[in-house]
């Protein structure tokens, strides 16, 4: 006859407390990439010269749910060698 072990107090709080920190977790930092993003972020020129530098794009990606959720995209150039 086989007898069913309870778990330790200890790791049932350890479990409920993960549990609770992930429900209440909080967002400490954020940017929206609304109108006017351009001018909080700096473009730098390094690399420009030798064409391996790419351009910023406002966009919503390929693979979105959410159409109006926009972010920035990097847009590499093509290299030619």
């Amino acid at each position: 006859m086989t007898t069913r072990m309870k778990p330790p107090l200890a790791a049932v709080l350890a479990m409920a407390v993960a549990v609770v920190s992930v429900a209440a977790a909080e967002v400490y930092f954020e940017e929206r990439f609304g109108d006017g993003w351009e001018n909080q972020w700096v473009i730098s020129d390094w690399k420009k010269d030798e064409n391996m530098a790419g351009d910023w794009n406002h966009t919503s990606g390929k693979w979105t749910g959410y159409p109006e959720d926009k972010g920035i995209h990097l847009q590499l150039l093509k290299l030619t060698v």
